[in-house]
């Protein structure tokens, strides 16, 4: 058999080392069966492209290209990452061997925030949908826009694919997506669109959007009417979101006669699978004796549920009661403690009540201090009365090094908002030249508006 020189890649017709370079001879290939003559470092041979393997012989295949899980193999688009599953320019379904079914719905109504976050970092897309709606910057609480388009965008990016496809689950998770705040009218229209898609083929949670859509006329004409025979189909299938709407038609009378009893029964039926908001609202019932006989203890039961589901109305109630000794004996550490759970997500009234214990030194040590620091928060969510407070605390350096300018600052706030006490410290401000410049004209204006709304010391100054 003929030798190889690898080196100079030449065919040497004897020895065991190349008479041109010195270097060791190997066994030359042997020809590939289309007649191409093979060296033995092709890995492909160069005449028709086929794989070379031991002693030269020819695997009877052509060279497969390594696959980039980021191009989409039908219109070579690259993707945004790796878990793409539909090609977002071309719709087809990934082909690499890494499709995945969409994960059915589920509604997460018991899992704690810390473990929500997991899931859906893990790449969960009902947990992704429900951050979304978690820091929606139009619900009342954990306002965050970035956080909740990077999560909606997380969850349309796993789910819009497989909702072209005609996947049900796909279309509701798409549709709930595209229902908050930060979304236009027309993904409010889509979002009802695939609520629609799903409720029609029979989807529980689709009949609850379409529902929902339809009573508040939300990417749908409003038509209460179809909107409650939707969410009635949901609820007496046992959907406990869909009891929870159909508790609220029947509270205040939404397209049916007012019957708090009835609505009672169908949240007594959320609240028993878990739904924490439902658990706060059957928690009020009790507490207030609407639709049910008024049971206190009931009421903490309740909110009790709901609170440690991280429900933030539900820890500020339940602090309340713990407060009052309502329905519970009365435990002011225990009251500070839901608080602070509150407080935590962002609740201005709690944030404001918090506060106020510090400052007073109710339920824990005194530290005016971690007081300025809760009515901070809450100042900067707009509420009035701690703007007066927060500029009291400025004004008279309790918690916080004295700025009278600062003090001015918050009581102009407060005052705008109408706080009558605020009004008529912010013209005390003017009136003495404190951290404004002396102005008895803007002075006597601000006293004149607290004594229109009855503040004590306003109304004394025009009397006198």
């Amino acid at each position: 058999m003929a030798k190889w020189c690898p080196t100079c890649q030449e065919d040497r017709k004897k020895g065991k080392f190349c008479a041109e370079c010195g270097d060791a001879l190997t066994d030359s290939a042997e020809s590939c069966e289309c007649g191409a003559t093979l060296s033995p470092t092709d890995k492909f041979c160069p005449e028709c492209g086929k794989t070379v393997i031991t002693g030269a012989k020819v695997e009877d295949s052509t060279p497969e290209e390594e696959i980039d899980p980021l191009v989409c193999p039908h219109c070579q688009t690259l993707q945004e990452d790796e878990s793409w599953q539909f090609c977002g320019i071309c719709g087809e379904q990934r082909s690499d061997g890494s499709n995945v079914s969409f994960p059915p719905y589920r509604p997460l109504y018991a899992v704690p925030h810390h473990e929500l976050v997991q899931l859906a970092t893990d790449g969960d897309p009902w947990a992704q949908m429900k951050l979304a709606h978690y820091y929606d910057p139009g619900g009342l609480l954990n306002q965050d826009e970035e956080q909740c388009r990077h999560w909606r965008d997380s969850a349309l990016n796993l789910s819009e694919g497989f909702a072209q496809k005609g996947n049900l689950d796909a279309l509701v998770c798409v549709g709930r997506c595209l229902y908050v705040s930060i979304c236009t009218d027309a993904e409010h229209q889509k979002a009802a669109d695939c609520f629609e898609q799903a409720a029609e083929k029979g989807h529980v949670s689709g009949m609850v959007g379409l529902g929902a859509a339809l009573s508040v006329g939300k990417g749908k004409p409003q038509d209460t009417d179809k909107g409650l025979l939707w969410t009635r189909k949901a609820a007496e299938q046992g959907n406990a979101t869909g009891q929870f709407y159909l508790g609220l038609h029947y509270f205040f009378g939404k397209g049916i006669p007012e019957d708090k009893k009835e609505a009672v029964k169908w949240y007594l039926k959320a609240a028993e699978q878990g739904h924490a908001g439902v658990q706060f609202s059957l928690g009020c019932c009790y507490a207030r004796g609407e639709g049910v006989s008024e049971d206190k203890k009931e009421a903490v039961n309740w909110y009790l549920k709901a609170a440690e589901q991280g429900h933030a109305q539900a820890q500020c109630h339940l602090g309340v009661c713990y407060c009052d000794g309502e329905g519970v004996s009365q435990d002011k550490k225990e009251a500070v403690k839901w608080f602070l759970k509150a407080a935590e997500q962002g609740h201005a009234q709690v944030q404001t009540i918090l506060g106020g214990f510090y400052y007073n030194g109710e339920g824990v040590s005194q530290d005016k201090k971690e007081a300025v620091k809760w009515f901070r928060k809450a100042a900067e969510q707009g509420h009035a009365g701690v703007q007066f407070s927060l500029g009291c605390c400025y004004a008279n350096g309790e918690g916080v090094s004295e700025n009278k300018k600062e003090a001015v600052k918050w009581h102009l706030k407060a005052a705008e908002q109408g706080d009558a006490d605020a009004q008529f410290g912010l013209g005390v401000f003017y009136y003495n030249g404190e951290g404004v410049s002396e102005n008895k004209k803007e002075a006597v204006k601000w006293f004149r508006k607290a004594a229109e709304q009855g503040q004590p010391d306003a109304t004394r100054l025009f009397n006198d």
